[in-house]
């Protein structure tokens, strides 16, 4: 849990084929307090490949257009070892919201079920936001 760029290599090897967006929605479900995903609208926002839509540099992965998606490579060589730093990342967030006694919205449900503990933030609930963030980005880059 402390390694997520071995964790990532090690989903990687049991499930040959995935890309990282799998491997890390695996992580992230498995231990959402530790861990979050990665995609390409986030990589598109926070990262490269998309000029139009990079709002700020946290990483140094690259989303393409492949056909009518955008897809991360698993063969770039900043792959994994970006995910670890999109972790430190999500963790860094996650603890000066807590510290600040920023309350996270967690829906009703997940607080009933046990998934979260009221007004906590975890690296899954800052990647969920993040995620936001960068849909509307996006939906704003592609509106008429």
């Amino acid at each position: 849990m402390h390694d997520p760029e071995s964790s990532i290599r090690t989903i990687e090897d049991q499930t040959p084929g995935l890309g990282p967006a799998c491997t890390s929605r695996v992580l992230r479900f498995a231990v959402p307090v530790i861990f979050g995903a990665i995609d390409a609208p986030l990589v598109r926002v926070l990262g490269h490949g998309d000029p139009g839509a990079q709002r700020y540099h946290l990483l140094d992965l690259v989303a393409a257009p492949s056909g009518t998606r955008w897809t991360i490579s698993a063969r770039q060589p900043a792959w994994p070892g970006e995910y670890g730093v999109w972790i430190e990342t999500l963790q860094a967030i996650a603890r000066r919201l807590n510290r600040e006694e920023v309350c996270c919205p967690h829906p009703e449900p997940f607080l009933r079920s046990g998934l979260r503990d009221r007004d906590i933030w975890a690296a899954a609930d800052v990647e969920m936001a993040l995620s936001c963030y960068a849909s509307g980005i996006l939906q704003k880059r592609c509106a008429p």
